[in-house]
C-alpha cells in the first residue's frame, strides 16, 4: 500500500476533505482510526476536526504514557496497555492487584471513560487462544473469558467485542483468527455477552459514571460506579474457588439498600455501608438498585 505524505499541503487537504465527506455522506457515528503512530501527531488534530465526529484511534503500544498523549490529537484511543493487563490477570490468573496497577495511569488520559476496551482483536491471538485454562484442565477456558467480558463491559471505557468472540472462536495468529463469520444468537457466549451489553444499556453509570475502587486483593476485586442516583456495585473473582468478601465504603446506598445481582437471582442488603456476597470460580457480579 502506498504512503501518503501528510505533510504534503496538498495531500493534507484532500484528506481532511474526503474524511469530511465521508462522514456528511455515511451518517457514521465514529470512525476507528488505524496505525495512528505511523502519521504525524500534528495531523491527526486537524483531521479530527475536519471529521466533526468521535474518533478513536489504534495504538499499538502498551506504554500508557505513549499511548495516552494521542488523546490530544484524537477524541479517544484504543486501550492496549489494559489489553496487556486484561491478558495477564484473566487469561493467565495473575493478580488483581495489575487492575490497580494500569488504573493509577488513567490521569494520562483526556478522557478515560471513552478509552476502548478489548480482550483481543485481529491483531493478536484470541483471548481462548492464549489463556492458561483452568489448572488441570487447560482446555476450559470459557469462565476465564467471561471473567474479562465482564470486566470490559462493566469498567470505565467503551467495550469492544471482536467478531468471533460470541461464538468462541480460538484462533491464534493471523490468518487464524480471522475466521469466517457465523451468527448463531443461541451459542451460550452470545447469550451472556448479549446480557452484559443490556445492563449496561440499562445503567447510565456504567456507560460514564464516576468509578471508585472498594476492594482488590490477588483473587477478588470490587468497584463502584455512580452517576445521578444510579449505582453500580462491580464484584470479580479471578479463582477457581468460591469467594466471599464484604465489600466496605459504599456511596450513597443506605443502610437497608436492597441490591439485586443482575447476572442471577441473587440479592445482597447494604449494612454499615457494606455488602457481603459469595462468588463462584470466575463469576462476574453486578450489583443494582
Amino acid at each position: 500500500m502506498d504512503d501518503l505524505n501528510q505533510e504534503n499541503p496538498a495531500t493534507s487537504t484532500e484528506l481532511k476533505n474526503w474524511i469530511s465527506w465521508l462522514v456528511q455522506t455515511t451518517g457514521v457515528d465514529g470512525l476507528r482510526v488505524d496505525t495512528v503512530k505511523h502519521v504525524p501527531k500534528w495531523f491527526w488534530r486537524d483531521f479530527d476536526t475536519a471529521a466533526n465526529t468521535f474518533t478513536i484511534g489504534e495504538v499499538y503500544n502498551g506504554d500508557p504514557a505513549y499511548v495516552a498523549d494521542y488523546t490530544n490529537y484524537l477524541d479517544a484511543v484504543l486501550d492496549f496497555p489494559m489489553y496487556y493487563t486484561i491478558k495477564n490477570v484473566f487469561g493467565h490468573d495473575q493478580s488483581m492487584y495489575q487492575i490497580r496497577d494500569r488504573y493509577a495511569d488513567d490521569w494520562r488520559y483526556q478522557n478515560k471513560f471513552t478509552n476502548g476496551l478489548f480482550i483481543d482483536n485481529h491483531d493478536v491471538p484470541r483471548f481462548l487462544s492464549d489463556a492458561s485454562g483452568r489448572p488441570g484442565a487447560s482446555w476450559d477456558k470459557w469462565p476465564q473469558l467471561k471473567a474479562a467480558l465482564g470486566f470490559i463491559f462493566t469498567s470505565r471505557g467503551i467495550p469492544i467485542v471482536y467478531q468471533g468472540t460470541e461464538q468462541g472462536y480460538s484462533g491464534g495468529n493471523d490468518p487464524f483468527n480471522r475466521e469466517d463469520m457465523v451468527i448463531n444468537p443461541n451459542h451460550e457466549l452470545y447469550q451472556y455477552i448479549a446480557k452484559l451489553n443490556s445492563i449496561r444499556n440499562a445503567h447510565p453509570a456504567l456507560q460514564d459514571g464516576w468509578q471508585e475502587e472498594k476492594w482488590v486483593d490477588d483473587t477478588f476485586y470490587a468497584f463502584q460506579r455512580s452517576k445521578n442516583g444510579d449505582e453500580v456495585v462491580v464484584m470479580i473473582n479471578n479463582s477457581w474457588n468460591n469467594q466471599t468478601r464484604t465489600i466496605p465504603n459504599l456511596s450513597n446506598l443506605p443502610n437497608g439498600t436492597v441490591l439485586y445481582n443482575r447476572m442471577g437471582t441473587d440479592t445482597a442488603t447494604v449494612n454499615n455501608g457494606a455488602i457481603t456476597a459469595t462468588l463462584g470460580p470466575k463469576e462476574v457480579k453486578i450489583f443494582t438498585k
